[in-house]
């Protein structure tokens, strides 16, 4: 299951008007002047391998690129501020695409160009390579006559980690955007979210001017209470005062909806061990059938002793029950 951090990503940047934007900052301006802008469209797949979604989400595009097809692979890495092996990852992950472009082109001879993206927002600033062949261990000596020979992997960071929230508060980009990349930079680790969500209230009053405006509002204020702990009276006031009584109504139809989820899982938290408990009871039920069968009735104090016991008892004195002589042999310890 995607974490709060992957599902507000995917949910914002799966949609073209706010990836270009988000692209466009990213990409030198010499690619992006390359780029068919109305061609970009999302692909529904994932390349993350499981054991990594813990830390990684992807978006993969199609677009027009100098009059090709090409793809723009973007990785959200969230969690580690060092990751030195960046670009073999990000490597693994191309092959994959091209493997399932390949599959979905037979008979093709070329593969189409596949420009990696990493955002990072993790708790300091990006420190390792941005280059597979820096990876890759070699001496200064044989580095320059081996490289040719070696993949090579670049990629471009958008480095959240170290990015000014004024800086992204004037990014060219939908309000939207710009919101959901400062939740995901401090929202999880500010002391204070709320007052650091007080310099953003303009931008969620253009938010909530646009249409489902509301919808987008309430994604990002049900993120900010996942990942942090903001007062919710101070954050109540916040969005009536400074955005207005909509946002104010946003909030608490939120705050109520993650209130009766939480009911809602705790009810089915307590069926599960209900049905649980409720099986054990069944098995030992069943073995007191089959023991008054062999026996008769039973004295209170062992149908209170089977009753009470542990699964693992009762699954011992069930293999027996057959072929015990006795309840007293049934019983036994041995």
């Amino acid at each position: 299951m995607d974490n709060p951090h992957d599902t507000l990503f995917k949910h914002v940047f799966a949609h073209p008007e706010h990836a270009a934007a988000e692209l466009r900052h990213v990409l030198p301006a010499d690619v992006a002047a390359l780029v068919d802008w109305g061609s970009l469209a999302p692909s529904p797949a994932s390349f993350v391998d499981q054991a990594l979604r813990s830390r990684h989400a992807d978006l993969l595009y199609h677009v027009r690129l100098a009059g090709r097809e090409a793809l723009l692979y973007v990785l959200l890495e969230h969690k580690s501020s060092h990751s030195p092996l960046a670009g073999f990852q990000l490597l693994a992950y191309e092959v994959r695409i091209w493997e399932q472009w390949l599959r979905d082109h037979p008979g093709a001879r070329r593969l189409p160009p596949i420009l990696a993206i990493v955002v990072h927002h993790g708790d300091r600033g990006w420190s390792s390579a941005t280059d597979l062949l820096e990876a890759i261990d070699l001496d200064d000596e044989s580095r320059p006559i081996l490289e040719p020979w070696l993949p090579s992997l670049r990629f471009m960071i958008d480095d959240l980690a170290t990015e000014h929230p004024d800086a992204l508060r004037h990014r060219a980009m939908s309000a939207l955007a710009r919101l959901t990349l400062f939740c995901l930079q401090r929202a999880s680790r500010s002391e204070d979210p709320v007052e650091e969500l007080r310099p953003w209230a303009r931008a969620m009053r253009e938010l909530l001017a646009a249409p489902d405006g509301a919808t987008a509002l309430a994604s990002l204020m049900r993120y900010i209470m996942e990942v942090s702990e903001p007062d919710p009276r101070e954050l109540r006031r916040l969005l009536r005062v400074e955005v207005g009584p909509r946002a104010e109504e946003v909030i608490m139809s939120t705050a109520e909806k993650l209130r009766d989820e939480g009911r809602q899982q705790g009810l089915e938290q307590g069926l599960e061990q209900g049905l649980e408990r409720g099986h054990e009871q069944g098995r030992a039920e069943l073995l007191l059938m089959l023991m008054r069968k062999r026996f008769a009735d039973l004295p209170a104090s062992v149908e209170d002793r089977v009753r009470s016991a542990a699964p693992e008892q009762i699954d011992l004195w069930a293999e027996r029950v057959l072929f015990a002589a006795s309840l007293e042999e049934l019983l036994g310890e041995d």
